[in-house]
């Protein structure tokens, strides 16, 4: 059975969590338990789980026909990510997790998240010259919006038992740097499936979580979906392509 995404008819998923844009199926890019062993809590679950376990299904460059010209003006890239709701030994499936490395003009590029479906934790740290400076947890539910500073190392938590849906709105020339989070055994907190934190004793001295709401991380962000508000208007996120006092955290 098919699920309309912000209930209009061009965008669907399905059970097999394959996606649907204007009827034409796009197969996923699909990471496996076997890709995040490394930055897991509970080793030994991994260790005992098939490594092919499929944890969350990523869908890049999602568009209709009629508004590849709008992208292609505006240099941006719409994704879509499905995160299962599985229980990975006694922490949370979450993702990978990653920064955005420098590119030729000399900054990293932002991101803008969506909640769709579920409930999402982001977990963003601020790493500088090897030292870790911030931890934030940015709690998101259906509807909201998370603004990713340039540089910071984000992972997304699947917060629920429900599966999670969400988009990324972010520069098409952009290059995701995993490593660094695979070395450090993941990100600086591991959240566990009461809801609790625990620190990733590879980092060393770590600073407290520093919790933001969705609102705070962007101040500019308006309610509405956001394909469709891009769609209207994509001059509107020309934060995301360039430096600018837009990127002002609250």
């Amino acid at each position: 059975m098919r699920r309309n995404l912000y209930d209009v008819p061009y965008v669907e998923y399905d059970d097999d969590k394959f996606l649907y844009v204007e009827n034409k199926q796009v197969r996923p890019h699909i990471r496996v338990l076997r890709e995040l062993k490394e930055v897991l809590y509970d080793k030994d679950f991994a260790d005992k789980s098939d490594p092919s376990t499929p944890l969350y299904y990523m869908y890049r460059d999602v568009k209709r026909e009629n508004d590849a010209a709008i992208f292609d003006a505006a240099q941006l890239r719409f994704d879509i990510t499905i995160v299962e709701p599985l229980h990975l030994g006694i922490e949370r499936n979450k993702t990978l997790g990653h920064y955005h490395k420098v590119g030729l003009e000399g900054f990293s590029y932002p991101e803008l998240y969506e909640v769709i479906e579920g409930e999402a934790d982001f977990i963003l740290q601020q790493v500088e010259q090897g030292h870790l400076i911030e931890v934030v947890l940015v709690r998101a539910k259906q509807g909201d919006m998370v603004f990713i500073p340039p540089g910071y190392w984000h992972v997304t938590v699947n917060a629920s038992d429900k599966l999670l849906v969400m988009s990324n709105l972010v520069y098409r020339g952009v290059e995701g740097e995993y490593d660094p989070v695979r070395n450090h055994g993941g990100v600086a907190y591991f959240e566990l499936l009461d809801g609790s934190f625990l620190a990733n004793s590879i980092y060393g001295e770590i600073p407290p979580i520093k919790h933001v709401n969705p609102r705070q991380t962007f101040k500019k962000v308006t309610d509405g979906k956001l394909y469709p508000q891009f769609i209207k208007d994509h001059t509107r996120f020309g934060f995301l392509t360039r430096l600018s006092s837009e990127l002002q955290r609250a």
